[in-house]
């Protein structure tokens, strides 16, 4: 249950230009970047462009090369095979295999759009959605595993369990949970579509939002353990702390630290909407955040404004941060850019995103 006395807001009104974030570098596409930025263990950035491209980054800044589709690389972030591999989606209609050279390997054909991120099973599975109804998985190979009808657009990144079961959202109101086999274990009903991924906690609940403005924890089972309204319709994906601490965007312009329990810890309020950007924690617990103006966030553990980088990174919108093993983050933006921003933060401890939209 949301208990409004336990809120509070948590913008900073100190002055924070010592310890602002700066700007490393800019790297510039011929289209909006609002794909997550995948990073290998190499240091190469992979990010997809509304020009059709993926590119791949050295981590100075300059280009490695850059690889073709036939039609946007919108929302689906790539994602990095033990081999390194490179996987992700078009709105072609194809999802795509490209070798750590930038050549293609194989291309997979769906109905619709691909604007989903992909999760890749330790099998060596890869699973992700497609605007055709269908969740797929697909071999290393680029031969089909099977695939699992739901009824509306899968446009989310899937989230994959311990114990191999594959949860992920659809456009018709649910969430689903579907065994390694590609059957169903269950489905969860929300008053909205589901566009946000999900996260897995270390007790197996999953995380997600809805755009019925609810974060919903549940249980294995598919049970609600709870819901916590917002004031807008959350895109967002969820983050997790080390202490089990539920970090997530709204629509309603503010970022959310959420209890494990579904109280709110406390709400940290941003200049505009969070719609594409998912948040991103560093090793000092910091959370990273972009907003649809030209803002982009780094947000202290207690709810207080670290630092704001509002001139560096110019954009209508940004993307969902990753950052790399020296705290560099990496943030692509609708101004058609990559942009590298320094934070002097070590390696993260944990995953820092959620894989994207």
């Amino acid at each position: 249950m949301f208990h409004h006395d336990r809120a509070r807001t948590g913008r900073s009104q100190v002055n924070t230009s010592a310890n602002n974030g700066k700007l490393k570098w800019t790297f510039a596409t011929d289209g909006p970047v609002v794909t997550t930025p995948a990073i290998s263990a190499g240091g190469t950035i992979y990010i997809g462009s509304d020009d059709s491209n993926l590119y791949a980054v050295k981590p100075d800044g300059t280009q490695k090369w850059k690889f073709k589709t036939g039609n946007i690389v919108q929302l689906s972030s790539p994602a990095i095979g033990a081999d390194g591999t490179i996987y992700f989606g078009s709105d072609d209609g194809n999802f795509y295999a490209v070798t750590a050279n930038g050549r293609q390997k194989w291309k997979f054909a769906t109905h619709a759009t691909v604007e989903s991120s992909p999760a890749i099973g330790t099998d060596g599975t890869i699973y992700f959605g497609s605007r055709d109804h269908n969740f797929y998985a697909l071999r290393p190979d680029g031969a089909q595993k099977w695939k699992f009808e739901t009824g509306g657009d899968v446009t989310t990144a899937p989230a994959i369990d311990a114990d191999g079961t594959i949860y992920v959202g659809s456009f018709d109101h649910n969430l689903y949970a579907v065994n390694p086999n590609g059957t169903q274990k269950w489905k969860f009903a929300t008053g909205g579509y589901v566009a946000s991924s999900p996260a897995i906690g270390g007790d197996g609940t999953i995380y997600f939002g809805s755009s019925d403005a609810n974060l919903y924890a549940l249980g294995r089972d598919g049970t609600r353990k709870w819901a916590l309204k917002t004031g807008g319709l959350m895109w967002s994906s969820p983050a997790l702390g080390i202490d089990g601490t539920i970090f997530v965007g709204s629509l309603d312009h503010n970022l959310y630290a959420v209890n494990p329990d579904g109280t709110q810890k406390w709400k940290f309020e941003t200049a505009s909407a969070i719609e594409f950007s998912s948040p991103a924690i560093g090793a000092d617990g910091a959370i990273y955040v972009g907003s649809d103006s030209h803002d982009f966030y780094a947000v202290n553990a207690d709810g207080t404004q670290k630092w704001r980088c509002a001139t560096a990174i110019r954009s209508d919108a940004v993307s969902s941060p990753s950052i790399g093993s020296d705290g560099t983050i990496y943030v692509g933006s609708y101004s058609q850019n990559l942009y590298a921003v320094g934070t002097g933060s070590p390696t993260p401890t944990a995953p820092t995103t959620p894989g994207g939209r």
